[in-house]
């Protein structure tokens, strides 16, 4: 199979994990960003998904570079944070 043809196509773990599958092939920064994005807006979260799924294999080394769980697994945890510092500011406004 050329690399070409390798590099066409949906990938189903872009569109499950967004930020976590770019920053487990070593684009951390962008994966902290989509991973943040989706914190903050969960709609347009959706389309960063969605965008990682579209452009996943042709922007990434898929099988050329190991996969690095450690960095997935940090910027998995970006959303979440995100949300907890929101309710944090939304919380003591509120107060």
């Amino acid at each position: 199979m050329s690399e070409v043809e390798q590099k066409k196509g949906f990938s189903w773990m872009g569109l499950l994990f967004g930020g976590a599958y770019y920053a487990g092939y070593g684009q951390l920064g962008t994966g902290i960003i989509m991973g943040a994005i989706t914190g903050i807006f969960l709609v347009p979260g959706f389309f960063v998904h969605l965008y990682a799924g579209f452009k996943g294999k042709k922007a990434l080394p898929v099988g050329k570079q190991p996969f690095e769980w450690p960095k997935a697994i940090c910027v998995a945890f970006v959303p979440a944070v995100v949300y907890m510092a929101l309710l944090g500011i939304i919380a003591v406004i509120v107060k």
